[in-house]
């Protein structure tokens, strides 16, 4: 059983409506607990008043039902999930929308529970699937720490969020208490309320939500099916066979070379020869300047070798790997500290100060309180003085 942790991805602002509903639930579950010591006809009282009235006559409780749980895993394995997924899905949503959503989904999730079942149910997990739909849809492309039995491990947030759903349609079948319907419909309501939010662009585009994803690949097989048609160059003239070939031969052996110097940077690094790791580095950007993409490393080793230039001293090279970290890694925890390294790199030895400046007026609306954002003030302060 995998249980999720937190993601990758940084926050713009501090969380707020997600620590209050966590810290609600508890404390209606707590009181119920000890209340339940001395007068457990009163808890069982509370709960049939409380809990989701399938006819629809008390409406109420499509609500208060949302905080109401049965037994102490209940309550804290739905409030593990919206302490995982719930931060950032409230950073893009502001927190009167998130708000707004929330209650939202547990309202949807229980009116679908209602259809399916005629049974009263109890939970805010209908309500914590809405969150996690729209984590789907918002941040596909993050990774999510999770505890896999007693390993702390990284897994893709997009496998974790589907692993999730398919696991409640298979137990539809089964009879084992759990409203799984209503976590089913709360997964529906979260991906197509952020859906039709990134559609109508209510909510900002980032560069790696679900929409963007899918016009991007859609952009890509547009412009590969285009490049591929073998019989049209460019400029739409016709080409021979012998053309073709040639041209085919050219490319192969072009992938060939990339691929094989990344994986001679990628061994000496690996092996721990950085400075060898430097030189072959560098030829690989100079052999391939068109192709700042594919001549990147992967997450680890590129992070490694541009720390180790710039310790080294090597900051013209650096810079281009902090540079081609961040357009890979955009998402990546890492990526605030590349960014600062990357500002200093401008603004003390290389003399890009308006560079330096942008980096840095970015990075402070990107942190939230702590140290990281108070050095990042203290660079900025510098540079406008």
């Amino acid at each position: 059983m995998f249980l999720p942790l937190k993601s990758d991805r940084p926050l713009r602002r501090p969380t707020q409506v997600v620590y209050a509903l966590i810290a609600i639930n508890l404390v209606i579950h707590v009181c119920m607990e000890l209340l339940g010591t001395r007068d457990a006809d009163r808890v069982e009282a509370i709960y049939q008043w409380g809990q989701l009235d399938v006819t629809g006559k008390a409406w109420y409780t499509f609500v208060t039902s949302a905080f109401l749980h049965v037994g102490w895993w209940h309550v804290i394995g739905n409030m593990i999930f919206l302490l995982a997924f719930g931060p950032n899905v409230e950073d893009r949503f502001g927190r009167i929308g998130f708000s707004a959503f929330y209650f939202a989904g547990a309202i949807a999730s229980g009116i679908g529970h209602a259809i399916a079942s005629d049974a009263p149910a109890v939970g805010a997990s209908g309500a914590v699937a809405a969150v996690t739909g729209a984590f789907l849809v918002l941040f596909p492309l993050t990774r999510m720490h999770v505890i896999f039995i007693i390993y702390m491990m990284q897994v893709p947030a997009w496998w974790l969020v589907l692993f999730s759903i398919a696991r409640d349609f298979l137990a539809l079948d089964y009879n084992d208490n759990v409203a799984n319907a209503a976590h089913i419909v709360g997964y529906l309501f979260g991906i197509g309320v952020s859906f039709l939010l990134l559609a109508t662009r209510i909510l900002q585009r980032e560069p790696y939500d679900l929409l963007t994803v899918f016009k991007q690949a859609k952009k890509r097989r547009e412009i590969r099916e285009a490049m591929t048609n073998p019989r049209f160059s460019p400029q739409g003239a016709y080409r021979s066979e012998k053309e073709i070939k040639r041209d085919h031969d050219n490319t192969s052996a072009k992938e060939k070379a990339l691929s094989e110097e990344r994986s001679r940077v990628a061994a000496l690094i690996a092996e721990g020869n950085m400075d060898d790791a430097v030189v072959a580095y560098k030829r690989l950007v100079s052999d391939h300047p068109k192709s700042p993409s594919a001549s990147t490393l992967s997450r680890q080793h590129q992070y490694d070798l541009a720390n180790h230039m710039f310790v080294s001293g090597d900051y013209v090279t650096a810079a281009v790997a902090y540079d081609r970290f961040i357009d890979r890694f955009s998402t990546d925890r890492e990526a605030p500290a590349a960014m600062h390294l990357l500002a200093r790199l401008y603004m003390n030895h290389l003399g890009k100060r308006d560079e330096a400046r942008g980096l840095l007026e970015k990075l402070v609306t990107q942190l939230h309180s702590g140290p990281e954002r108070e050095a990042v003030q203290a660079d900025l302060d510098l540079l406008t003085k």
